[in-house]
């Protein structure tokens, strides 16, 4: 009978530190015969792919970049206005405003179309200084028994009426509590 049996069996110490030795091992004797086998391979010289491949490497690579940099930079070469530039040139120019507004010319005026006296009239309207004017004089009536209790509260909330109101306070003792909160402030402005 060459079946196995499972069994749930708690990973204790030792078998955890069996497993991670198991695979040390494994890694151990992969090495080992990869090393033997080492001596089997030949160097390959280089391919046109392999070529192409370095010469990409040296392109992207940082220090070489800063070098063509320096070395192009000061250079410039001039390109002759092609009709696709030329247009985007003669588009920039229309967008211009003070441009735009030179090539429009004389504008025809209307006359005021009823809605636009209408508009005029309510701006008119609007606006508060003829809103006021067209008021008139106002008349005052007596004040109400609701106003004249906001205006007895507001009085006395001011903190000077308020304090004219009260009258002198009576000392009080100091009690022990007070003596101690003393003492202890005293003891820590002293040090």
């Amino acid at each position: 009978m060459d079946r196995a049996s499972f069994t749930s069996v708690i990973d204790t110490p030792e078998i955890i530190h069996a497993q991670q030795m198991k695979s040390i091992i494994s890694q151990k004797k992969y090495k080992e015969e990869a090393s033997k086998s080492m001596s089997q391979y030949v160097p390959v010289f280089d391919t046109p792919e392999m070529q192409r491949v370095r010469e990409n490497q040296k392109n992207f690579s940082t220090h070489q970049y800063q070098i063509e940099h320096r070395n192009i930079k000061g250079k410039v070469s001039t390109i002759k206005d092609t009709p696709e530039m030329l247009r985007a040139k003669e588009n920039t120019k229309n967008y211009s405003l003070i441009q735009y507004k030179e090539d429009l010319g004389g504008g025809t005026s209307l006359s005021e179309t009823p809605e636009m006296e209408r508009v005029k009239r309510n701006q008119r309207n609007i606006s508060t200084i003829q809103y006021k004017d067209s008021l008139g004089q106002g008349t005052s009536i007596p004040d109400l028994p609701e106003v004249k209790r906001v205006r007895e509260t507001q009085k006395n909330i001011s903190l000077i009426q308020y304090k004219t109101g009260v009258e002198q306070g009576t000392s009080v003792s100091e009690t022990p509590e007070m003596e101690r909160v003393k003492r202890n402030q005293h003891n820590i402005s002293t040090i």
